[in-house]
């Protein structure tokens, strides 16, 4: 059996990994946006509340987003969601719990931190301990 190896210069490995780079598709200005931003109803375009209610969030309908569709509900004519810009920086903001949703169905687990405070009383020979 014979084993033929075929080395590329340094050059062609790399404009072939640049082209490559540069036909997939980016999320680069993928982002969620609040378009009631100072309004009396900024909260209704609130991204992390959005995305963590229904998994979408509004976006500029000519935002690089893949999956860009027009927004559902009252007073979204016009303007445009995405899943995706939910899993981006300005999306869902980091808390103390951690909730996946599919739909209109979510899984939460919630992480709480316990402070527990022992004070002990030896003021004598016997030591008492309170919880």
């Amino acid at each position: 059996a014979t084993i033929t190896m075929t080395t590329y210069p340094t050059t062609t490995l790399l404009l072939l990994t640049s082209t490559l780079l540069f036909l997939l598709p980016t999320t680069t200005g993928c982002m969620c946006t609040n378009p009631y931003s100072g309004g009396l109803q900024s909260f209704v375009g609130d991204p992390d509340r959005n995305c963590r209610t229904t998994g979408l969030c509004f976006v500029p309908c000519d935002s690089p987003c893949t999956d860009v569709q027009p927004a559902q509900g009252f007073g979204s004519s016009g303007k445009c969601s995405s899943a995706m810009a939910c899993d981006l920086p300005g999306g869902k903001e980091e808390a103390n719990f951690k909730q996946e949703c599919t739909g209109s169905t979510c899984h939460q687990v919630n992480v709480i931190t316990v402070h527990n405070t022992n004070i002990q009383n030896c003021a004598g020979s016997e030591c008492v301990q309170q919880v």
